[in-house]
């Protein structure tokens, strides 16, 4: 099979992949691959002409203390960076009569 340069991102046809790009000086720089369940890989130029080829990171976890309680039935919870914050906040609740509980929890940064 023959191969040749592409001008713009349109002449390249796959089925089913949505591809994406970025031209410097007139020549593919960059391409990002994503197919419908929103996997995608990228392929561009190094800093020294070297080929990257990327995936996406994976999401930045960070821990928190989480204080839960229930109110008329209904449970609500709040999420503190520092644990003395959540011991302050879970004895101000605790000192209401309200059901509390405190976790450590790791979420979404």
């Amino acid at each position: 099979m023959n191969w040749v340069e592409i001008k713009k991102f349109d002449e390249i046809k796959l089925a089913g992949v949505r591809v994406d790009g970025e031209m410097k000086n007139n020549s593919p720089f960059e391409v990002t691959l994503s197919d419908a369940a929103g996997n995608c890989v990228k392929a561009r130029k190094g800093t020294y002409g070297e080929l990257e080829i990327l995936v996406p990171a994976p999401p930045k976890m960070v821990k928190r203390v989480r204080v839960s309680a229930k109110i008329g039935g209904v449970e609500f919870g709040k999420d503190f960076e520092s644990s003395y914050a959540a011991h302050e906040f879970k004895r101000e609740l605790d000192d209401k009569g309200l059901e509390v509980s405190e976790t450590e929890v790791e979420v979404l940064e």
